[in-house]
């Protein structure tokens, strides 16, 4: 199976619609395509990095693969996102703010978010 980028905003509108029901993966997903990050960075994002942030404030990371300092400046559609999802969600400033299904404190992993992606 090949996987190409999203390169029409109608696919991305249609995304957007079928995860409207999963805050989190909606927010993975929004994050993602206006950061163009990795899944790797984006799975080492905590919950403290992220939850006083409005439109227009910078997300200052390290790269996992490069190792190089990246600063993100978060529009309206990302903050939204996030704070739809940390609405639903009780999670402490240490926890990753993308964590696994199974509830015990752990992030995904690019495993799964690949398979996300591949659905």
């Amino acid at each position: 199976m090949t996987v190409d980028p999203v390169r029409k905003l109608r696919d991305v509108k249609a995304t957007k619609a079928i995860l409207a029901s999963k805050p989190r993966d909606l927010a993975l997903f929004t994050l993602g395509i206006n950061t163009n990050l990795r899944a790797s960075d984006l799975l080492r994002i905590t919950i403290c990095r992220i939850r006083d942030l409005e439109a227009g404030d910078e997300l200052v990371l390290n790269e996992k693969k490069t190792g190089k300092e990246r600063r993100i400046t978060l529009n309206k559609t990302v903050i939204t996102a996030l704070c739809r999802y940390l609405g639903e969600v009780d999670l402490g400033d240490t926890t990753p703010l993308f964590q696994s299904q199974r509830g015990n404190g752990q992030a995904l992993t690019v495993p799964s978010v690949n398979r996300l992606v591949k659905q």
